[in-house]
């Protein structure tokens, strides 16, 4: 999949698919990426915890916690045999991709290249830029996390004291947001922690 903001090195599909032919656990593999536009900056450690090849249940858990730092669609390639996870959900349209991605490492690890492969030009004229990400991403990362407590055996399982967490950080996201005491306590009570 290659999104329009994106431009990938001439060797991404070449080294996406050898890693996938010598490494049959996994399900998922990506890369460094260069932001070209006004910054310059490479997506590297810290914000790529490990390189090489990590467990995908430890990678989950990671994901959930500190969103997405895979990448996009753009900048990773996965097994077409383990779509049986199922696609994107179209309905979304902050988190498909983590959640997609969490989805896959539910039956594989993955493999983070350590080279730049994929080149992600920023502008204002992005719809990340265009449309108000706020709420909607927010309500979408609660949407993700009540799946993922649902239906541990995709998502990994969380002790109570981590689900705890996990909401506390949404619920904190959406007060910045504004939604305001009323709204919280009910959803609060929804989620049923």
């Amino acid at each position: 999949l290659l999104c329009a903001d994106y431009v990938i090195d001439p060797h991404h599909l070449e080294a996406f698919v050898s890693v996938l032919d010598t490494h049959p656990n996994v399900s998922l593999v990506t890369s460094f990426e260069q932001l070209i536009g006004d910054l310059h900056t490479v997506r590297k450690l810290p914000h790529l915890p490990a390189i090489g090849e990590l467990d995908g249940k430890l990678v989950q858990r990671h994901l959930l916690n500190f969103g997405n730092w895979v990448g996009s669609p753009s900048s990773v390639m996965f097994r077409h045999s383990d779509l049986h996870v199922g696609l994107f959900r179209c309905d979304w349209c902050w988190v498909l991709d983590l959640d997609m991605w969490i989805r896959l490492l539910a039956v594989g690890n993955l493999y983070v290249v350590p080279r730049i492969l994929t080149h992600n030009r920023i502008h204002n004229q992005r719809a990340s830029s265009i449309n108000n990400r706020g709420y909607a991403y927010v309500n979408e990362e609660l949407m993700l996390l009540q799946l993922a407590f649902q239906f541990p055996r995709v998502y990994g399982s969380h002790a109570k004291i981590e689900r705890e967490s996990l909401y506390g950080r949404v619920l904190h996201q959406l007060i910045e947001e504004g939604l305001g005491r009323k709204d919280l306590r009910s959803l609060w009570e929804m989620m049923q922690i």
